[in-house]
């Protein structure tokens, strides 16, 4: 509910735009004011169907305003798929991103900046080639090396070999 008036804002400055609302359901009564307010509005689709709308985006929006959930979520599928698909995110979860956070969009830090920083993502056309600064960290050869070291440093740590020396033997990494 919070993007419609963001949404109406962003309508007056700038020509042609259009926002595209996917996910939810037509039992949930903020679909429905959704669905008269934006210019599209979709139920939930497959996720291999979301593909073509992450990459056709000029940007993405993933605004979070639980703090519990935004300080534990982490960037989120949805922008990882962004960003690997060259779309700039505007989102106040980009604060997880390990890279460059300034190549692949902006964290707006607080509400009344969310409409400069879509007009800045949208006007200023500076993000190419972003999936580059994400993939050296969003690859699962990172994360399983990731895993692996913290593996090992717990194992290290905690001196579990003593205790259980059968699960205390320490991944190699392939």
């Amino acid at each position: 509910s919070f993007m419609i008036p963001i949404f109406k804002l962003l309508k007056k400055s700038i020509d042609n735009l259009e926002f595209y609302v996917i996910g939810g359901s037509e039992e949930d009564s903020l679909f429905h004011s959704c669905k008269k307010n934006f210019t599209r509005t979709m139920q939930r689709i497959p996720f291999e169907e979301l593909k073509p709308y992450y990459a056709a985006a000029d940007v993405y929006v993933c605004l979070m305003f639980d703090k519990k959930a935004l300080g534990s979520g982490g960037i989120g599928i949805s922008s990882i798929e962004s960003i690997a698909s060259n779309t700039p995110v505007v989102g106040n979860n980009l604060f997880h991103f390990k890279g460059n956070l300034e190549r692949v969009g902006i964290n707006p830090r607080r509400p009344g900046k969310v409409v400069e920083s879509i007009k800045t993502v949208l006007l200023e056309n500076k993000y190419k080639n972003i999936s580059v600064e994400a993939e050296q960290f969003y690859n699962w050869d990172y994360i399983m090396d990731y895993y692996i070291d913290s593996y090992n440093s717990l194992i290290t740590k905690w001196k579990i070999k003593k205790l259980i020396p059968d699960l205390a033997k320490p991944l190699k990494k392939p």
